[in-house]
């Protein structure tokens, strides 16, 4: 993984010192040539010394600044904005409890069925949602599926960051190689993972119960057979999902979380694990072939 070179000083520090410095008798002393007794001395020599930190700091931020697609500043969310927003309001939040974000996705099959049947489907879906990652800013999002969780720094993350980052930047220019991986299985929550060095994905599910669905999934005999058992399932993986998030949130105190699952699956379903002690509120999108990608 490559990351851009650090500024030789934290610009966050350099950024604390120029605010405090006014009012900080020590940084004073220091100054060369200074008569304490002298405010207006003092105030010029502070002046220069605030203007020659602020250029070093623009510079080198103009040296060191990475190139950027993303949305650096969120607003909490209210229940009126989500709506606006095309939100199911499924629950209201108590304060402090945070918001869990559910959108339910197209993604590719499970069985074998033509491109042309599903494949703008699903890379609609999957753009749509990167989308909407990218303009909530979640950190942390709980993926349909997923039976281990996958930090930053995942071995795996970090291989495929750099790919994801590049067909992300060819993509925003029009070339299709984006969609092109979408359509071989890539979701739009892993291209989003790979823009962020502080994204972590978390299972909602465990190998166990992963196991125990595969060897179920294998008697189907046809789309129809299977589609029943798929749904048979839905209960066991919702309430899986759920304790994941819930045992999360109960730590950490009111934080927005992403889940990303099937569109059959109902937010009401979700909604219903919540408990008094952990109540965040429960945002629902369906971003199914409807929806249209800002791209």
């Amino acid at each position: 993984m490559t990351i851009p070179a650090s500024s030789p000083i934290p610009t966050q520090n350099v950024s604390y010192v120029i605010a405090k410095i006014s009012n900080t008798p020590a940084a004073i002393k220091f100054l060369p040539k200074i008569n304490l007794h002298k405010s207006s001395e003092i105030k010029i020599e502070i002046e220069k010394l605030r203007s020659e930190l602020e250029n070093f700091i623009l510079s080198e931020q103009a040296k060191n600044k990475p190139i950027s697609f993303l949305k650096t500043e969120f607003e909490p969310m209210s229940a009126a904005k989500a709506r606006q927003l095309g939100y199911e309001v499924v629950r209201e939040r108590k304060l402090g409890h945070g918001t869990i974000y559910i959108y339910g996705q197209a993604h590719r099959p499970l069985i074998r069925l033509p491109e042309n049947e599903w494949a703008h489907r699903v890379v609609n879906s999957q753009l749509s949602i990167l989308d909407e990652l990218i303009a909530r800013g979640i950190k942390h999002i709980f993926v349909e599926g997923l039976d281990e969780d996958y930090p930053p720094d995942h071995p795996v993350v970090k291989e495929q960051r750099n790919i994801l980052k590049s067909m992300y930047a060819a993509h925003k220019t029009g070339d299709p190689i984006l969609k092109e991986h979408i359509v071989k299985g890539c979701l739009g929550v892993h291209i989003y993972q790979s823009l962020h060095t502080d994204v972590f994905l978390h299972k909602t599910i465990t190998t166990e119960l992963t196991t125990k669905h595969m060897l179920e999934d294998k008697t189907a005999t046809n789309l129809g057979s299977l589609t029943a058992i798929l749904k048979k399932h839905f209960p066991e993986r919702e309430q899986s999902a759920m304790t994941f998030i819930m045992k999360f949130l109960k730590i950490q105190k009111d934080l927005d979380v992403g889940l990303i699952f099937g569109c059959m699956h109902e937010a009401e379903n979700f909604a219903k694990f919540l408990t008094p002690d952990c109540s965040p509120a429960v945002f629902y999108k369906k971003i199914d072939k409807l929806s249209k990608p800002n791209h």
